[in-house]
């Protein structure tokens, strides 16, 4: 009887321990694999809420000013191409029925100037990008490019950029209609391309940071 009892009590083998860690170990990793590929979607996820709706807004004030956009008597279109540190943060000008009013006892207008400029944020190097509407009234020139920054459309930016599009296809990063061939017509652009880029707070395993970029493209109203 006592062989027997101590026959009970024997522990594991060394082979059946080998193969029990052996069994964990795989389950460790395969679990592991599973949280890893879940919270990248979930941080993908953030970031894409964070600034989906800055982007929604942005874009969408911007595409509707370009849809309004003046190409008659006295109308003009200038786009310059700058840059902020590493990053392109463009500005632009143009013609535009597209006025907002504020509060009900403000006039409706007619044509305005229609200014988008960038300011970088010395601190963090972001970029804050301004919308600045003025009255083009008759006998008066139209408000020059960064006279006024007018108010914050949107914040936090890493890159802000303008691609114009002319009757043949061509592409160009700067615009101006002033220049024109034509003394009887101005030239304008036939599509404007829109991107803007988001810098996430977070890094990537090299240590860089990773960038969200929302971009959409606008057929200026036939002039001609």
């Amino acid at each position: 009887m006592a062989s027997e009892d101590m026959y009970r009590c024997r522990g594991f083998t060394l082979a059946e321990l080998l193969i029990a860690i052996l069994i964990f170990a795989v389950v460790v990793s395969l679990t592991y694999a599973a949280f890893t590929t879940t919270f990248t979607a979930v941080d993908s996820g953030d970031a894409s809420s964070r600034f989906g709706e800055r982007a929604r807004i942005t874009l969408e004030r911007i595409s509707e000013d370009l849809e309004s956009f003046y190409g008659g008597e006295g109308g003009f279109f200038q786009g310059e191409s700058e840059s902020f540190a590493a990053s392109r943060a463009d500005s632009l000008t143009f013609s535009s029925t597209a006025h907002l009013r504020f509060n009900r006892d403000q006039q409706a207008r007619g044509v305005t100037a229609i200014t988008y400029t960038v300011e970088e944020v010395e601190d963090s190097g972001e970029l804050r990008l301004y919308r600045n509407d003025e009255p083009i009234l008759p006998g008066i020139p139209g408000v020059e490019a960064g006279e006024e920054k007018g108010f914050l459309l949107c914040e936090g930016l890493r890159e802000l950029t303008f691609t114009y599009v002319d009757g043949e296809g061509a592409e160009s990063n700067s615009w101006d209609s002033s220049l024109s061939e034509s003394d009887e017509e101005a030239d304008y652009p036939r599509l404007v391309r829109i991107k803007i880029g988001f810098s996430d707070s977070e890094t990537d395993e090299e240590g860089s940071e990773e960038s969200v970029y929302y971009s959409t493209a606008i057929a200026l109203p036939n002039q001609r």
